[in-house]
């Protein structure tokens, strides 16, 4: 639904969708240009439920795709404040609860660590 929705609605962004623990695999796969770069990562996947190699193996991932240039977004109907215990490597910029959202979902903004919020 995410990546049909996106693509409907920001018909100029390439959206890839796959598995997360090929990341690198699917952008080298589906790249438009042999240097693109990945800007966001927007994810719903419920880390909570998904074994924790495999949690591993997403957020590193999820970091090497995006480097210095890049933030990471995940939601999630989990609205607890929640110890990132994947994303370690991640500033984890801020949290929102969408009430609108049902059910309610909470949005987290991650960027790499070392890389500074404009």
């Amino acid at each position: 639904w995410l990546h049909s929705a996106l693509n409907t609605s920001h018909p100029a962004l390439q959206v890839i969708q796959g598995n997360a623990a090929n990341l690198q695999n699917l952008i080298k796969a589906t790249a438009k240009e042999a240097n693109s770069q990945v800007d966001f990562v927007v994810s719903s996947l419920p880390f909570r439920s998904l074994p924790e190699d495999l949690c591993q193996k997403i957020a590193q991932q999820i970091e090497q795709t995006l480097g210095d240039s890049g933030r990471f977004i995940q939601f999630t109907y989990d609205l607890r404040s929640k110890n990132f215990i994947h994303f370690q490597r991640f500033t984890h910029l801020r949290a929102a609860i969408v009430w609108a959202n049902i059910p309610p979902a909470r949005v987290d903004l991650f960027q790499t660590n070392g890389r500074r919020e404009k």
